[in-house]
This record gives C-alpha cells, structure tokens and sequence, in this order.
C-alpha cells in the first residue's frame, strides 16, 4: 500500500478565519481587518479605538456567526451571550455591520432573529448606533457615485436599518 509518513499540516476548522500577515507588522491578523469589496471606506473610517476582544474570543465570534442558523437560533444566541463582555460590544457591533451586514443581506432576518434571542437591549442599540454611523460614512464618501459596491454595501446597510427599526413597529 501506498501510505505516505509525511507530516499533515493542519488547517482551520471550516469557517474560521484564517489569520493573515499584515504587511506592516507581519503580525496574523483576524480577517476583521481586512476590507472586502465595498467595505474599504468603512474600515477606513473607524476614527475611535474599538476594545478587542483575544484572538480565541475573536475566533469563536466569526464561527458562531459562521454557523448560526434558524434551527440552532436560541444554542448560538446563549452561546454569544455568554462569550461577548459589554466591553466588547463595540468590537461585535463593528464586526457584524462591517463584515456580515453590509454585505450578507440574504440574512438580514437571521440576524435580526439572533439578536433578538440573544436579549441584550444595549448591544442592539449598539449595532443601530454603528450602522447609522456606516450610513453616515458611505453618504459622504467620495466614491459613491462611481463605485457600485459602495452602494451596494448602503444599500444593504439602509435594508438593515430599516429592520432593526421600522419593521418592529
């Protein structure tokens, strides 16, 4: 038979972030920092410093948000409830308009479910307060008008706004 002694390099868990190197520090950074398409003006306009979390509580945020789903709504609610210290409620919110919002809106209404089963008033408030502030940042960006993504990212980001906000009422 054919098996082979070679050591096997061990990858991530499916959906964790793979860590990359930063090209100024080349220290592994969380796939947070890193911009997607659309989303560059916004992580260039995070003026205030954001408390973050370890790189394990990181890590375990993306693959809660990796792996919640309508069947296992309320395990991931208590789970991130457990997991996330207001203190981090910065860091949560940030992540979640930025990086799963403003670009994921076929689960606008997952979300809205999950933060609802995770019941923490102040942390709602928290993401509303940070999606007005990435609105607020995409209008007055010089690139709306001619990048398609942008708008597309304000686009999801105003859909959003208008669930955490008209649609309950």
């Amino acid at each position: 038979g054919g098996v082979s002694n070679a050591p096997k390099t061990q990858s991530p868990p499916p959906g964790l972030p793979i860590p990359s190197i930063s090209a100024n520090n080349n220290m592994p950074t969380s796939d947070f920092d890193q911009p997607t398409l659309g989303t560059a003006t916004l992580m260039k306009s995070i003026n205030r410093e954001i408390v973050q979390p370890d790189e394990a509580t990181k890590d375990k945020i993306h693959f809660i948000f990796n792996n919640v789903s309508q069947a296992n709504l309320e395990q991931k609610a208590n789970e991130m409830r457990d997991l996330v210290k207001p203190e981090y409620y910065d860091y949560l919110s940030q992540y979640l308009v930025v990086k799963r919002i403003s670009i994921e809106q076929n689960f606008h209404n997952l979300y809205l479910a999950f933060l609802e089963k995770i019941n923490v008033p102040t942390l709602t408030q928290q993401i509303l307060a940070c999606t007005h502030e990435n609105i607020k940042t995409l209008l007055q960006s010089d690139k709306l008008k001619a990048d398609i993504s942008e708008r597309s990212v304000l686009k999801h980001l105003g859909s959003w706004m208008g669930l955490l906000t008209l649609a309950k009422n």
